[in-house]
């Protein structure tokens, strides 16, 4: 591996699945390409991984909401092997410090110094509600989907996985970025389990049904992000905390 390598991250390709951000579109055009409906979608499996889907993804995009992210676009379409994407605004700080801590473990990597330990005494990482909610962020499709299902057919994606890592190392590493497995380990259960606890708040899993629901229902498998703003439940008259309360 050499530091070219990193320079994918840059640019990333339109026809990537997962959680990321959005390149030059509008929220309310069509993704190129895809398919809906789904092939085969009178299967009963496929209907399945169809309702997996849209949950998987609402959770995305609802617990991003939850944390104040921007999101653009979600969609269930089909485009080869994924099945859904939720596009988010991009954030050029964050970015930049992912991009640099994974420089610095490309050239620590050949380092005879040992690596600094990840340190997990903090809650929180940095103390940024943003960061935290980018990782919550790419751990929530999955648990929102087997909250609804109660199990899962399709498990945590690999760029789903990919989005935590790189969350985890540029907030929890050392310069390095290097963080141990058994500590990958922690983190991922410790947020697994904050994302149930938030998608257990009533009024945010009745927004992720509406959300999943709507993308059912849609005529293109896509919503805008002013469309999933407005399947927030709660009533005009009630406030509207889309950022979780100090602890």
């Amino acid at each position: 591996m050499n530091l070219s390598d990193f320079t994918v991250f840059r640019k990333p390709k339109l026809r990537r699945h997962g959680d990321w951000p959005a390149t030059e579109f509008e929220a309310s055009e069509v993704p190129p390409g895809g398919q809906w409906p789904w092939p085969n979608i009178g299967r009963p499996l496929v209907q399945l991984e169809q309702i997996e889907t849209a949950f998987h993804e609402a959770g995305h995009a609802v617990v991003a909401r939850y944390f104040g992210l921007n999101v653009i676009q979600l969609s269930i379409r089909i485009r080869g092997e994924y099945y859904g994407t939720v596009w988010r605004s991009r954030y050029p700080t964050f970015s930049r410090r992912v991009f640099q801590t994974e420089k610095a473990a490309v050239l620590a990597y050949e380092n005879l110094d040992p690596p600094h330990p990840a340190s997990l005494d903090a809650p929180r990482p940095r103390g940024l509600l943003g960061d935290e909610g980018k990782i919550h962020v790419a751990l929530a499709g999955f648990v929102a989907a087997k909250k609804h299902l109660g199990y899962s057919i399709l498990g945590i994606s690999g760029g789903d996985l990919k989005n935590f890592h790189r969350g985890v190392s540029c907030c929890y590493g050392g310069p390095s970025g290097f963080v141990p497995g058994s500590s990958i380990a922690f983190l991922r259960d410790r947020y697994l389990n904050s994302c149930e606890e938030i998608l257990s708040k009533p009024e945010i899993w009745e927004w992720v049904e509406a959300v999943a629901e709507a993308a059912l229902r849609s005529e293109c498998g896509v919503l805008t992000g002013d469309e999933i703003d407005s399947l927030w439940p709660l009533s005009p008259n009630q406030p509207d905390p889309l950022l979780p309360t100090a602890a």
